[in-house]
């Protein structure tokens, strides 16, 4: 017999009232006062050895009620065998270690590991544990599988053996997808293994918990009701952090990942002065702060330090001198947390390019050609090109390519101006040849004619004045405009894609070769005759533009259209590195075939045979062998010949956020979470309901409020038949 609440079993010893009320005399009925006791004072009866129970069967009742009831309310049931108090139910228990940059801080990882250790310390003998780590993806070390599959003996120091292997990395912290791919492992493992293991089991998260943690996984996911979640917080030694991004001048209020988005990646060096974004947490202990640019062996710069104090709690943007040609990272000191004081980035030089056009400078202004392109904004962050001037009758020589990598020229140009062109395109340069030569001049077609033959090394095309030329009423516009081409793609949106008031009044015909390889990429509307084309000539191009973009030939140059077309031949002859600078731990490079990726060290970044895959229910696949995953912060080569690029690699924003985050969140996104237990507590609270359950179906407290209420019924009979039994007995004896 067990009792579902024994503390009411105390109330039994209430049995003691009756007892002692019935061994206490009473006066005896009809007392007489004598004269000479009537000046005394009455005394209360005393218990002497001689009292004794005359009332037996009253007191048995009374007794007997008194303890029916207070079994009543413990509530008594007769306890049968659970599985679990002969032989423990193997438990599951996924042990989730947190292995993000956060946990790099000063006696955080020490604590985490530690924690992990008494948790695997604290299964019982025959639960099973499965070991998971995660930052910005997911790691089986020892899956619920696997431990099951393992002696009972050895699943703990299976588990312990797993988590040596374990070191902090650099990326970020996605608690969202960790807990989502680890409770479908979870659910996986119940469904395919019920038989080995029980129903029972939790999830151990072990983790700094810090405020930039990633949960969007968690928003529109059903978390299983019976898939329970601890959390077991670590903490580093010295609380706060402080934390720097350099800005660029266009974006003072967006965040680092969309601002290094929005600008294609470009380096946020610009000008004498950096932007720098300082942030100070509450929970820091420091509110002065040094700044100092580092070379590429991470050596600091004389002479460059800036102090900078920022509020606990605060954020300020402050503008430093601009680094040195050699700097490669900007380095905060007098920080708690030095894992994320440093930021790299790509001290990219500007790039000095020259356009030379060939036309008349004696020319009126509005009549010349290169009056036009003089004004053309080709300059940006990453190239500064300048114009120069230069005759068809010059004898000087043409300018390299890597300098010049773009010439304009007009019909004026002599047989040995195209000669010379003909090699400066066979090396790489690229030629843009207006025909804007007057139709009056003597033979005109035949002469450019001529000159296409020699640039080309083909039979010259036929060339005439178009209709147009000789009605000044009359013009022509653009039609068939190629926009899939790279060079009207920015046209291409139905805002800008409108020629219609790019008017030509004088333009050529031209008939083509049909074994010609010219590309046309617009033809006029008038006589369908080609307006702009292009010919590769081996490692350059002719771009041929049929007519001139002067006020007196065509509307092109004052048109909106002049500027992203000129723009975009210099562009395709001078081509910039699209790829971005500035990448993020974690994120895939894709190598461009022949080139390497290598890191400080000159140590080649190589991939892993197997990339894990981040759903763990699926087989892993092979990362492709032209991708490379950024792994750690610094600088990386890019080297591809004899060509080497550079790119900055730092540590994600949110990673840097490091202040405690609320728990409570958690249970918000849906997730259910539990307290912890210890594995005596959960077969306590088993015992528990199993007690409820047997005491609920067996019922005895409805029998024992039953003889309750038989025994007051005896025990009032009783007592009413006496007191009427007693009259009459006396008034016999006294008759």
């Amino acid at each position: 017999m067990s009792f579902l609440a024994p503390l009411y079993a105390i109330a039994g010893l209430a049995i003691a009232l009756p007892i002692l009320f019935h061994l206490i005399k009473k006066q005896p009925r009809g007392n007489k006062v004598f004269s000479s006791l009537m000046f005394l004072d009455p005394s209360p009866p005393r218990l002497t050895r001689r009292s004794n129970i005359d009332q037996w069967l009253l007191l048995i009742l009374r007794s007997l009620a008194i303890l029916f009831m207070a079994a009543a309310f413990a509530r008594p049931f007769w306890n049968q065998p659970l599985a679990t108090d002969t032989n423990e139910a193997a438990n599951r228990r996924i042990l989730l270690i947190d292995t993000s940059a956060s946990m790099r801080r000063d006696g955080i990882w020490e604590a985490a590991m530690e924690a992990a250790r008494k948790q695997i310390q604290s299964a019982g003998p025959t639960d099973a544990v499965g070991i998971y780590s995660f930052d910005a993806s997911v790691r089986p070390l020892v899956s619920l599988e696997d431990s099951a599959r393992s002696a009972p003996a050895a699943r703990k120091e299976q588990a312990e053996a797993a988590i040596k292997s374990l070191k902090p990395s650099w990326n970020a912290t996605d608690l969202g997808l960790a807990l989502v791919t680890v409770c479908d492992a979870f659910q996986g493992d119940e469904n395919s293994d019920k038989e080995s293991l029980a129903s029972s089991g939790e999830i151990v998260v072990v983790s700094d918990f810090p405020m930039g943690m990633l949960l969007d996984r968690l928003e529109n996911y059903q978390w299983p009701a019976d898939c329970q979640v601890r959390v077991v917080r670590v903490g580093p030694r010295k609380t706060g952090n402080a934390t720097i991004h350099l800005q660029t001048n266009t974006d003072d209020d967006l965040t680092a990942d969309s601002r290094l988005a929005s600008n294609g990646g470009e380096s946020p060096i610009d000008g004498e002065k950096v932007r720098v974004r300082i942030t100070n947490e509450t929970l820091s202990k420091q509110d002065r702060f040094t700044l100092q640019w580092l070379d590429l062996d991470q050596k600091p710069i004389p002479a460059t330090e800036t102090p900078i104090q920022v509020a606990i709690g605060g954020s300020i943007v402050s503008r430093i001198p601009a680094p040195p040609k050699e700097a490669t990272q900007l380095r905060l000191s007098g920080d708690e947390a030095a894992f994320d004081n440093d930021f790299y980035f790509v001290n990219r030089p500007v790039r000095e390019f020259s356009l030379v056009c060939i036309d008349e400078k004696t020319r009126p202004t509005p009549e010349n050609l290169g009056y036009f392109v003089e004004q053309l904004p080709l300059s940006n962050r990453q190239r500064k090109v300048s114009f120069e001037w230069r005759s068809p009758d010059s004898t000087d020589p043409f300018p390299s390519i890597a300098k010049t990598p773009l010439i304009v020229a007009s019909g004026l140009i002599s047989s040995r101006d195209a000669e010379q062109l003909r090699s400066y395109m066979l090396n790489g340069g690229h030629l843009l040849l207006a025909l804007d030569q007057s139709a009056k001049e003597t033979q005109a077609a035949e002469r450019l004619g001529a000159l296409l033959a020699t640039l080309t090394q083909e039979a010259p095309p036929n060339i005439t004045e178009a209709k147009s030329s000789s009605d000044n009423n009359s013009y022509a516009m653009f039609e068939r405009i190629d926009f899939q081409h790279p060079l009207f793609v920015s046209l291409s949106d139905p805002r800008f894609n409108d020629f219609s008031k790019v008017r030509f009044w004088h333009h050529r015909s031209i008939r083509f070769n049909e074994t010609s390889e010219w590309q046309i990429l617009a033809r006029f509307d008038q006589d369908r005759s080609p307006g702009l084309a292009r010919l590769p000539v081996d490692k350059g191009s002719l771009w041929l533009l049929a007519s001139g973009w002067q006020p007196e030939q065509s509307q092109l140059a004052l048109s909106s259209k002049f500027v992203p077309i000129v723009s975009g031949i210099f562009s395709q002859a001078a081509p910039v590195d699209t790829r971005q600078d500035q990448w993020f731990v974690g994120d895939q490079i894709a190598l461009e075939a022949g080139e390497r990726l290598f890191d400080r060290q000159h140590l080649e970044i190589e991939s892993p045979e197997n990339m894990m895959s981040t759903e763990l229910n699926s087989p892993s696949k092979p990362s492709s062998s032209l991708n490379r995953t950024l792994d750690q912060p610094g600088i990386f080569s890019l080297v591809n010949g004899n060509t080497t690029k550079s790119i900055a690699v730092n540590l994600p924003v949110s990673e840097s956020n490091t202040s405690p985050a609320d728990i409570e969140q958690l249970g918000r996104l849906g997730v259910n979470l539990t307290e912890r237990q210890t594995v005596a507590d959960k077969i306590a609270n088993q015992r528990q309901l199993r007690s409820i359950e047997l005491e609920a179906k067996q019922g005895w407290w409805r029998w024992l409020i039953l003889a309750v209420v038989v025994a007051i019924g005896l025990e009032s009979f009783l007592c009413i038949f006496r007191s009427s039994f007693r009259p009459t007995v006396a008034s016999t004896l006294n008759s």
